[in-house]
């Protein structure tokens, strides 16, 4: 049993990670059933319809998991992205999808099935 600092117990082959929600960490997913209620949003817009870091910034931000002692990384692919209208499917996302986030990185990825929006 490995016991924290202030007296929490977590057993033997505890596995420490973060996650991630793409629509909250990706910025300017215009093509997303939930930009409009963000970028409605009073009395300004939500930081998630800003803010597009983790799209250009992944490898540092996997880099910081690593540095932290993270084994797990569970995050998600934002659809909206990967299929921005009906039907329609980007090959250049499909593409930065499949070189990101995990390339080379010392956490495990886990991607989450849905976790965020869809094509609106």
């Amino acid at each position: 049993m490995n016991v924290t600092a202030d007296g929490l117990g977590f057993p033997d082959g505890f596995l420490w990670g973060a996650s991630t929600a793409a629509h909250q960490i990706e910025g300017d997913n215009v093509n997303s059933d939930w930009w409009h209620m963000d970028t409605a949003a009073a009395p300004s817009p939500s930081p998630a319809a800003t803010r597009p870091t983790a799209t250009t910034g992944w490898r540092e931000d996997m880099d910081l998991l690593t540095e932290l002692g993270f084994a797990d990384y569970r995050f998600s692919i934002e659809r909206a992205r990967i299929e921005p209208a009906p039907g329609h499917f980007s090959r250049a996302e499909i593409a930065h999808h499949k070189a990101a986030p995990c390339g080379g990185a010392a956490a495990e990825a886990h991607v989450d099935r849905h976790h965020g929006g869809a094509a609106g």
